[in-house]
């Protein structure tokens, strides 16, 4: 291809660089990794250009089809043509040097700390990174991630690996994190210190969560340490192992300017449902509203609180 000429026109080798970046925008993922850049030392220069990773994801998943998960675009991993998913430690392995321009990676099943240091260390422009399994790194391991990925924006996490002290230390350090998704894991009852994330993270926009157990102080200390930066939010209505507590009151409390908040897992007590829905109706700056799973006693609170024009979108 490289050498072959139409009549009439000129060397594809002789096109100059914009184009045949443009060109290789059209080969997917894979076509990428394991044909383009093999060609030459030219075509391997232009197939790590920026450009042509923005929309990338490389996904190492397990065994069973279940765990593929969805893509970028919505899609089975393996069906998406932006993603490269793979199940083999040694394909890892190999991969490792050859994206330093991949921006996603998603980690679906268990994954030896060795490997993962490896992708880190070759992949220094990551921009997202999701765990999305529980994981048991020793404190070396994570220091290595976020010192070879200092540019990590969105993470996606596992509640229990928040439940470490020395891992909170350390996502507190990534000054470019502007959106962290925490799910909930079997067997973690640790609350999270949102004072250490309160405390770093200076440009976090975004935290997502559905786990069932933190501090109402804590959580108070966040809300307002993030007030001038925090514009969306996925919690719990309400928290605690014992004597649960409201979060959409304390939400109203703290004055929480949130544009976008999705409410989930609705175990308002009765006697707090009154007060929790004036609280939310009262959430002035919301401009997106997702609450699921309402089953309150008294269903004429809702059409009471919910006017027309009170809250742009429910």
């Amino acid at each position: 291809m490289a050498e072959c000429e139409c009549e009439g026109g000129v060397p594809f080798d002789s096109l100059p660089d914009e184009i045949i970046i443009n060109i290789f925008s059209y080969f997917s993922f894979n076509e990428l990794v394991d044909n383009v850049q093999n060609v030459c030392r030219r075509w391997k220069r232009l197939a790590h250009a920026p450009t042509l990773w923005l929309n990338k994801e490389y996904a190492i998943r397990g065994r069973r089809w279940r765990l593929q998960g969805r893509s970028c675009c919505g899609v089975l991993f393996s069906e998406c043509r932006h993603c490269k998913c793979v199940k083999s430690d040694v394909q890892v392995l190999q991969e490792a040097g050859t994206m330093p321009q991949l921006h996603r990676l998603t980690i679906m099943r268990t994954i030896r700390s060795h490997i993962l240091c490896s992708m880190c260390t070759g992949c220094p422009n990551l921009t997202n990174l999701q765990i999305q399994s529980c994981q048991n790194f020793p404190h070396s391991t994570l220091e290595h991630i976020f010192e070879k990925c200092p540019k990590i924006k969105k993470l996606i996490v596992p509640a229990s690996m928040l439940g470490s002290l020395q891992f909170l230390q350390l996502l507190a350090s990534l000054e470019h994190l502007t959106c962290l998704v925490v799910f909930e894991d079997l067997g973690n009852t640790v609350p999270v210190g949102l004072h250490i994330l309160a405390d770093g993270c200076p440009r976090l926009e975004e935290i997502h969560t559905n786990w069932y157990y933190y501090d109402r102080q804590e959580m108070e200390y966040f809300l307002h340490a993030k007030k001038h930066t925090l514009t969306s939010a996925t919690l719990r209505w309400t928290s605690g192992l014992v004597g649960r507590w409201c979060l959409v009151n304390l939400l109203k409390e703290c004055d929480t300017p949130l544009k976008r908040l999705r409410l989930v897992s609705f175990h308002v007590k009765p006697s707090m449902e009154a007060t929790a829905f004036e609280a939310l109706s009262g959430l002035h700056s919301l401009e997106e509203l997702h609450a699921e799973g309402i089953h309150a006693q008294n269903p004429k609170l809702l059409t009471r609180v919910f006017q027309p024009g009170c809250l742009p979108q429910l």
